[in-house]
């Protein structure tokens, strides 16, 4: 389509003439004054372009970014933005609650970004730098005794870090903004205190008659923060018309579809002498961005479903299509070398394509832990040595491993209600080590543990520590770095150093999945800048935690005995078939 008709096509979609039904039969009959008055009020993208409002020392333009268009006008109470970098949402949600906070809300907004540094960055460049160039909506601020707060019509926008609980607590709005959702997810259960929870934050809308919610993120793991929030939505993906064939394209669908092989959509051409953009499905240019007729087509369609948008800098006027295929090339294909550094593949899907992504050595497939079953099934005893692991939540989930085997057997998985059943089961499996979890039923945790002295350890995990497990027998507590451990028990499963009981077994199912929903995420820290890889949930985890604590339980075993010496273990070698009969 012609440039200079898309620009018209979009500013019809603004034509307050053209929205009888969302603004009511009487609006037709109002004087042009209060329609100009009405459409300000109630359409965003309307009173975007009519203030106009100035972005970067321009009037406010949705010339090359007409993927926006659909967005500015949707106004669902939840909105899910899974996105690439710098592709304009952070600036569309500051532009809504500065239009709602004048015209709708009485209560206010507020922004949430994942730290503190975050906030006062915010508020010192993009929100200040955006109030210079309108005079008008510095005429909306009014006076307040802090940077982080500020009055706009009847209510106050509000910035905040996650990590201020404190600042939560008495704050009224209508709306919540969740800006970089991925970060705002703690990575473990001693983070978890230090960050507000989503129930605390979203309590604040208690009595709001609007609840409106914003999610807006770069992805990082799949089923994890924006991801999952994603695919709960009705998950609405950008299509773009083929002038040739007419055929819809969605460019990043067809990215990930190739799954890190030559994919078809972006290439370069020898016929044209350039990288195109190409359709599916006859492989001729689409259009320029500009230019493009594309349309936002849901994938779901049931009812009560939330709004998710997903794009990539495929579609962003910014980035070349030149460099976005060099860095494919450099980060997915790995035909062409980095300039600097080396390849980084999840930088690449998350931030230019907006798609989540983990490698093959960070989070464990389900096939991989498949491989490891063989035809056994569980058992209720077993003569020993064994080593058992305890994690606890509202039960206590249970893993016990033989170790008489030529490989650490796993012979019980299950779940518990009460802690004296587990007295049952170290006896039941001559069980000669027990790790379980100190949190949060420490007091439990000790009771169990002095009903089995030198046998039962309670485990902390330790950040700051490296190397060996730490065994403090007088205190029967074992402590270690909660990563290393973690890959030390990730290795058991991929190395197949364990052996699993048959898969089908409900039990068994579940432990897999349990398995399957850890990954592991480099994260930054906030005062020093130190990066470090963590292990993230991205679901239930609990039997992958008593994996974890069976398998430093077995170390000590093997290691130190516990009347049983490792060759002794290892010479005592019997089939499953006759001991358990």
């Amino acid at each position: 389509m012609p440039r200079k008709k898309k620009i018209q096509r979009i500013k019809r979609t603004k034509d307050i003439y053209e929205k009888p039904k969302k603004l009511g039969r009487p609006f037709l009959y109002m004087s042009d004054e209060q329609q100009e008055a009405i459409s300000m009020q109630k359409c965003l993208s309307y009173w975007c372009l009519a203030t106009p409002v100035i972005l970067d020392g321009k009037a406010f333009s949705f010339n090359d970014h007409e993927y926006l268009v659909d967005i500015y006008d949707s106004d669902k109470n939840i909105e899910i933005y899974q996105k690439a970098a710098q592709m304009g949402f952070s600036t569309r949600v500051i532009l809504e609650s500065l239009h709602k906070c004048k015209y709708l809300y009485p209560n206010g907004v507020l922004y949430l970004f994942p730290s503190k540094t975050d906030v006062t960055d915010f508020s010192k460049s993009k929100f200040a730098r955006l109030m210079q160039e309108n005079p008008i909506l510095q005429l909306w601020i009014k006076d307040t005794d802090s940077a982080n707060i500020k009055g706009i019509g009847d209510g106050f926008f509000y910035f905040r870090g996650m990590r201020s609980r404190s600042g939560m607590k008495t704050i009224p709005v209508d709306l919540i903004i969740f800006d970089e959702y991925d970060e705002h997810m703690p990575t473990s259960g001693k983070e978890t205190k230090l960050y507000a929870s989503s129930e605390l934050v979203l309590e604040r809308l208690s009595h709001s008659r609007f609840k409106h919610q914003r999610y807006l993120s770069t992805p990082t793991l799949p089923d994890f923060g924006i991801n999952l929030l994603y695919q709960a939505s009705d998950q609405k993906h950008y299509f773009i018309k083929c002038q040739h064939c007419n055929t819809l394209t969605c460019l990043e669908e067809e990215f990930v579809a190739a799954e890190g092989q030559e994919q078809k959509v972006l290439y370069y051409s020898k016929v044209i002498g350039k990288v195109i953009v190409a359709c599916k499905k006859c492989g001729k240019e689409l259009p320029p961005i500009g230019h493009r007729e594309g349309n936002w087509i849901p994938k779901r369609t049931d009812k009560n479903l939330t709004s998710g948008w997903w794009i990539s800098q495929l579609h962003s006027a910014y980035i070349s299509s030149v460099n976005l295929l060099e860095q494919y090339e450099i980060h997915i294909l790995r035909t062409r070398k980095p300039t600097t550094g080396k390849p980084n593949p999840q930088e690449f899907w998350n931030s230019k394509i907006g798609h989540p992504w983990v490698s093959a050595s960070a989070r464990l497939a389900v096939e991989q832990i498949r491989a490891c079953c063989s035809d056994h099934q569980l058992q209720n005893y077993d003569s020993g040595p064994c080593a058992m692991g305890v994690d606890q939540g509202n039960d206590l989930h249970v893993v016990i491993i033989s170790l008489r085997f030529q490989k650490p057997t796993m012979l019980y998985i299950g779940i518990l209600k009460d802690w004296e059943e587990l007295d049952y089961y170290m006896k039941a499996f001559s069980v000669n080590c027990c790790v379980v979890d100190a949190l949060p039923e420490t007091r439990n945790a000790k009771g169990f543990a002095s009903r089995f002295p030198g046998k039962v350890f309670i485990n902390y995990y330790i950040d700051s520590k490296k190397g060996d497990y730490s065994w403090n027998e007088s205190e029967s507590i074992v402590q270690e770095n909660r990563t290393e451990s973690l890959d030390e028990s990730h290795m058991w499963i991929t190395d197949k150093e364990i052996i699993l009981p048959a898969s089908g077994i409900f039990e068994v199912e579940e432990f897999i999945k349990h398995c399957h929903n850890v990954a592991k995420k480099l994260i930054e820290d906030e005062t020093s800048g130190s990066k470090r890889y963590v292990y993230v949930r991205l679901g239930v985890d609990h039997f992958r935690h008593s994996f974890n604590y069976a398998c430093i339980a077995a170390t000590r075993v093997l290691r130190f005995g516990s009347g049983v010496s490792e060759v002794q273990i290892n010479s005592t070698m019997r089939s499953a078939e006759s001991d358990w009969g």
